[in-house]
């Protein structure tokens, strides 16, 4: 059957429309009468005057479609086709005219949309054009109070007019769906379309009479105030897997909170100042000083919470905080639909204190309220009983109803609240008591006049008023607040909750999720959404877990897959909604429309996609009022910025997708029109107005600036959806820009095989298209990929040949320029120091031909360092300071963090230590902020050596330590990192007396990585590293290997540390008994320390040189040398140094019997030694240094 409002093909037996939800014609033996539609008089009627002002608000002119979260209901009548064949239609006509009495009523008693009147059904909607943040529950109690209205109306009929079992049934469900008005100029209809129409048209067809059934998520979201009764999984049609439905069976007698996850807690977080405060107010009241406390916060922040923690400090059992045993506590809450309903929340506080319950009589109501009257005014419970009686709604009889009856409204009013004034008075008299009124901001006008009676209660008594309240300023609750601050300052205290800092927010996920090992990128998502605000750090959690995103898997819980974006959760989405629903329709549209330039906007391009609306200026305002924008006073140009990201989220979320890509499109332009250098605005823009084509140089532009700014994730992300986008459109030039970008970003990752993949991807694409640049390009940046991150030169070699011939075949000289600076770097990886500077002259000249600044830096940063390793350091030095201006010009930090690693080196061998650390630190810092780890191995490897040499063990140790960590991802590509880390980490572990066994198993590792050819491209350092600790520790054999070995392993350090290794070869001659062998080597250190102005070394052979005199008897030499040794490296600070020196001088001048001067050295070597014990921070790890030195 075709549905004759959308032409949706629907089965035979559907009564409503599959689609969009509209009764069906079916073909009954007796035909239907027409829709009995009631007049706009008898509808106005039914409408709550408040209500139909906001409605009559929010339909002005021709209603714009939106997305939404609504809840819908539909309701029919059993039986009504054989009604039709029994009576006649006029008769049908009253009947069923009757029955929509007591149907539409509560639809819009609970501020529902009543979207649709048929023969005999109706469809409602909560949520649309109006939201609230607890639609489900009103659509549930508006269907409870349907089905108790047609049960008295079925009673009636039966009695009038003989029929029987006259009954509704009521199907609910909540989703999202478009609303707005469908139709043509002849008929136009304000409807909803969706999937979760349909649902709800199947929880109403599976609903026996009478009864009402609801789906699971209008279930999730109402079950706190309405009582469910499961009635398990059904196989609805149209749905894969079968719908977990629920009858409705009546409401709450408490209702439940509405926050937490069912199973999993929390301590309360972030919160102790706050708890402080009221605690001390709570004692006030104890002390007999009365207290108006007022507890303001934004929706989710807490504040119930907050008090359940104060009521809970303060419960009658033994505790520290009070000395208080009987305090009464009494809780009111006012609800989001009984703003209109005078004394709601005094009827809610007069329930509990008198513990009437829903299924008692008025009767023994009544009885309960004089009992507890007695108790508390004596004789004159008699008298305000009736007054009591009727604030709560209870019937009366004789002598009672006679107190009140005759009385006149205002009159009655006034002996009304006199009442409550005497039994509140009364109560606090007898002991100390606090009456919580919760969601004030809901709180009726009549409520809130009591209340503003009430209050200098507080003055005389032990009586604490605590409001909890949204800081909303144009309520009325907002003003009593503000009047009582006014009236009654020396009573008020007031309270504004925050949102929870980072960190208490990440407890707060850590505490619900139990364990801390949620992966690290889930908990990121939940604290971006949430910012700060418990509620929605709980029901993004709660999101993840209903949707199983996120799992327990033993003890621990775990990603289900990648989560790169969290939807909006229900509640969340009700409660923003509803918020801004309360605006005008003016203030809403900006709201929308702000949404669509991001969470912060400029006034500019919000005033051009407004057409300069002159209703945008009192918009904004409205909207600032409301605490949903706020200004940027840090802005250059005008601009705003949503208070909170899940409000411009619902904002935008709620526009019709063709209306938000018109919007894109719209911004986009004016973008590139006006502000053309927001590159990456643009490209979401047009992307998101579906113009791809139109993103794609914008993406590529945005990749490249981010990519400059050292943003690689971000880089990334803009050169695989250009590359993805130029794919589509076979542009050739953009595709390789995106080749290029991203292969090169993944380069500043440990996802270097993906580097290589792209850049094979980029050589066929190349191929296909005859493109040799493309060609050429992609082979120099495999081959770097390859050989100086993978170490895989062998693989590098044939396409470096390849990319020179191709380049100069085509006479490419960027291309032959890269090729020339990839081979000079492997060249000096090798310690081939003329091949390495050959290649570096050409690179340069062809970057200074071309005038690329990017590729000249790229050759003085390799040639600073070449330049140092053949410790041409005066060239090093000149080279190293132009790469760091231009670095600096450029912003290019890569380059300038490799410049600051050789520029370590070249501080250290002057000898100035403390500025070669903090050389390696900043190297260390700029490559960790840009994300290029091996600057981060290299800088704090050159740090964490020099604090070595002084001494600074604990400082080397952290700095090595954290290179090695650095370097383990990449271990199986760069395993010189590894080597070069793990070899000092352990020499300054085993001569700072740390760990002795992790450090030699830290040596035995190195050494056996340094046999790949790859990880020996430092074995002229780490082999004198661990060189020593095996001298030191008696392994005289494997020391010779490893000093002999580094004098001739083609290493880039293998000059740098040539001095070292020549002293480790004395050392062991010495040893030997082999003096002249000995000297040779001392004289070949010394000589060569000298020549190169190594001064770090120069003390080091006097040392040598030293302890060789000793050796041979000749101490007055020996002393000399030893002090020439103390002075020089004094100058360096190299403690360590210093301490063999004084040391090695006592034991000489022992020999030559100065026992004074030898006490004397011993004393300055002990002084020394506290000192460097002294830079330890940890006791133990220092105790037993002193302890073994």
């Amino acid at each position: 059957m075709l549905c004759p409002n959308c032409q949706h093909p629907n089965t035979a037996a559907a009564k409503f429309c599959e689609n969009c939800g509209f009764k069906l014609q079916t073909t009954p033996a007796v035909p239907q009468p027409q829709s009995p539609a009631p007049s706009l008089s008898r509808l106005e009627k039914l409408v709550p005057k408040q209500f139909a002002e906001r409605l009559l608000q929010s339909r002005t002119g021709r209603v714009e479609g939106e997305r939404r979260i609504v809840t819908i209901l539909f309701c029919d009548v059993k039986g009504s086709t054989a009604l039709g064949e029994e009576r006649d239609p006029e008769e049908i006509l009253e009947i069923m005219n009757g029955a929509f009495d007591f149907l539409i009523e509560p639809v819009y008693r609970y501020e529902g949309t009543l979207a649709r009147l048929m023969g005999d059904a109706i469809l409602a909607f909560f949520g649309a054009p109006i939201a609230h943040e607890d639609d489900p529950e009103r659509a549930c109690l508006a269907a409870l109070a349907m089905q108790e209205k047609i049960a008295e109306y079925g009673k009636e009929l039966k009695r009038t007019r003989g029929i029987e079992n006259f009954a509704v049934r009521v199907g609910i469900n909540t989703g999202l769906v478009v609303v707005g008005e469908v139709g043509s100029d002849l008929r136009v209809e304000y409807t909803a379309m969706g999937d979760a129409i349909n649902l709800a048209s199947r929880m109403e067809q599976s609903a026996e009479p009478g009864t009402i059934v609801i789906a699971e998520n209008t279930a999730r979201l109402a079950r706190h105030a309405i009582e469910l009764e499961s009635l398990g999984a059904r196989q609805v049609k149209g749905k894969a897997e079968p719908v977990n439905a629920y009858r409705v069976v009546g409401v709450k007698t408490e209702r439940e909170s509405t926050r937490g996850i069912v199973g999993l807690t929390s301590p309360l977080v972030g919160r102790a100042d706050e708890l402080n405060l009221l605690q001390a107010r709570m004692n006030d009241v104890v002390n007999g000083h009365g207290q108006i406390v007022a507890v303001i916060g934004e929706a989710g922040l807490g504040k119930s919470r907050l008090i359940a923690e104060l009521h809970k400090s303060f419960a009658p059992i033994e505790n520290q905080k009070s000395e208080i045993i009987n305090l009464k506590w009494v809780e009111a809450r006012s609800l989001s639909y009984e703003t209109q309903t005078p004394y709601a929340p005094f009827v809610d506080l007069f329930n509990h204190l008198f513990d009437i319950r829903v299924e008692d009589a008025d009767v023994v109501a009544y009885e309960k309220i004089k009992t507890k009257l007695n108790e508390l005014v004596g004789a004159q419970a008699d008298e305000l009983a009736p007054f009591m009686a009727t604030l709560l709604g209870i019937a009366l009889s004789g002598e009672d109803l006679e107190r009140v009856r005759y009385l006149m409204p205002p009159f009655l009013r006034g002996r009304i609240m006199q009442a409550v004034g005497q039994v509140l008075g009364a109560l606090a008299m007898q002991q100390p008591t606090v009456l919580v009124f919760e969601d004030l901001h809901w709180t009726d006008a009549t409520s809130l006049e009591m209340l503003s009676m009430l209050l200098p209660l507080a003055e005389n008594a032990p009586l604490m008023f605590l409001f909890l309240l949204r800081p909303n300023k144009t309520d009325p609750a907002w003003n009593f607040i503000e009047s009582a601050r006014a009236s009654l300052a020396s009573h008020f205290s007031s309270l504004e909750l925050q949102p929870l800092t980072e960190n208490a927010s990440r407890e707060l996920v850590a505490n619900l999720l139990e364990i801390e090992d949620l992966p690290e990128s889930v908990r990121a998502l939940i604290l971006q959404k949430a910012e700060g605000n418990p509620f929605y750090v709980e029901e993004v959690i709660r999101s993840l877990l209903d949707q199983k995103l996120v799992v327990r898997d033993g003890e621990r819980w775990r990603a289900t897959r990648e989560i790169s974006n969290i939807a909006i959760p229900d509640t969340l989405a009700g409660v923003i909604t509803a918020r801004l629903d309360k605006l005008d329709e003016e203030a809403k549209r900006t709201a929308q429309t702000a949404s669509v330039l991001g969470r912060e906007f400029e006034y500019a391009p919000l005033s051009d996609l407004s057409d300069a609306s002159p209703t945008l200026e009192p918009s904004l305002d409205t909207l600032q009022a409301r605490e949903l924008v706020r200004p940027r006073r840090d802005a250059a140009l005008r601009a705003y910025l949503f208070k909170h990201a899940l409000t411009q989220e619902t904002a935008y979320n709620s526009m019709l997708m063709a209306k938000r890509r018109a919007l894109h499109k719209r911004a986009a332009a004016y973008l590139v029109e006006h502000e053309r250098e927001r590159v990456n605005d643009i490209a979401r823009h047009w992307l998101d107005a579906q113009e791809n084509e139109r993103a794609l140089p914008y993406l590529l532009d945005a990749g490249d600036r981010a990519a400059r700014a050292y943003a690689t994730t971000e880089a990334i992300a803009y050169y695989e959806r250009a590359q993805e986008i130029a794919k589509q459109v076979d542009d050739v030039a953009a595709l390789r820009r995106a080749y290029e970008g991203l292969g090169n970003a993944l380069g500043f990752t440990i996802e270097l095989p993906r580097a290589v993949s792209v850049f094979q991807e980029m050589l066929e694409v190349g191929k296909a298209h005859d493109d040799a640049l493309m060609q050429i390009s992609a082979l120099n940046k495999q081959a770097n990929i390859l050989s100086l991150r993978m170490g895989q030169i062998e693989q590098a070699e044939p396409l470096l040949l390849q990319a020179e011939e191709l380049a100069r075949a085509y006479q490419d000289k960027v291309g032959l320029g890269e090729m020339f600076v990839i081979r000079c770097q492997i060249s000096l990886g090798t310690a081939d120091f003329d091949t390495a500077m050959h290649y570096m002259g050409d690179a340069v000249q062809v970057g200074k031909d071309l005038d690329v600044k990017e590729q000249i830096l790229w050759g003085l940063a390799h040639l600073a360092s070449t330049y140092a390793f053949m410790l041409r350091f005066e060239d090093a030095e000149q080279v190293a300071a132009e790469g760091l201006t231009m670095a600096r010009e450029l912003d290019n930090r890569e380059f300038y963090a490799d410049i600051k690693t050789t520029e370590s080196i070249l501080l250290w061998r002057r000898g100035n230590l403390d500025a070669a650390i903090q050389a390696g630190q900043e190297a260390a810092n700029v490559g960790e902020r840009i994300g290029l780890p091996i600057m981060v191995v290299f800088g704090l490897w050159g740090a964490g050596w020099c604090q070595w040499q002084r001494g600074e063990y604990e400082a080397a140790v952290n700095s090595l330590e954290k290179a090695f960590q650095t370097a383990q991802p990449f271990g199986e590509f760069m395993p010189f990192l590894i080597t070069m880390t793990k070899a000092p980490l352990g020499s300054v572990m085993i001569e700072a007396r740390i760990d002795r066994t992790r450090a030699l198993a830290l040596h035995k590792e190195a050494l056996e990585l340094s046999n790949n050819p790859i990880a020996g491209m430092v074995n002229g350092a780490a082999w004198a590293d661990i060189g020593w600790c095996a001298l030191n520790l008696g392994d005289a054999a494997l020391a010779e290997k490893l000093f002999g070995g580094a004098l001739e392993y083609p290493s880039f350090f293998r000059l740098l540390m040539r001095p070292r290794n020549l002293l480790g070869l004395a050392e062991l001659a010495e040893r030997r008994g082999e003096f002249d062998d000995a000297q040779k080597y001392i004289d070949q250190a010394r000589a060569f320390a000298d020549e190169k102005a190594l001064l770090p070394f120069q003390p080091l052979a006097a040392l040598q040189d030293g302890k060789l005199q000793a050796a041979r008897g000749e101490h007055e030499r020996a002393l000399e040398l030893f002090d020439g040794a103390d002075a020089s490296a004094a100058s360096m600070l190299l403690r360590p140094l210093i301490l063999d020196a004084r040391v090695c001088a006592a034991q000489s001048l022992d020999a030559l019997s100065r026992a004074a001067e030898a006490n004397e050295k011993r004393a300055q070597a002990q002084a020394l030694r506290d000192e460097i014990a002294n830079l330890i921070s940890d006791v133990k790890l220092r105790d037993t240094y002193l302890l073994q030195t």
